[in-house]
């Protein structure tokens, strides 16, 4: 079976990075949800989803696991170099 490629922009790259910058400038946030940064960010959460893979993929930004529940994962992202 073929792999399916989302494309990505890069007004959508910047729009999520933009996003995680925002929550995490979120003092009490302990964990960003990919609808919580696609609704930052103004785009689909499909999409957001295409644009997270992306951004971790080219090590832009790092995925971190927030919780230990194996039922219900929670994510923190952060992006490299970038100073908290």
């Amino acid at each position: 079976m073929p792999e399916i490629t989302i494309n990505v922009s890069d007004a959508e790259r910047n729009a999520c990075l933009a996003a995680i910058t925002e929550l995490n400038n979120i003092a009490h946030l302990k964990y960003m949800s990919i609808a919580m940064i696609a609704e930052t960010a103004g785009i689909k959460e499909t999409k957001c989803r295409a644009v997270l893979d992306d951004l971790i993929a080219s090590k832009t930004i790092t995925k971190y696991q927030a919780t230990d529940n194996k039922r219900i994962q929670r994510y923190y992202y952060v992006i490299n170099g970038a100073k908290q």
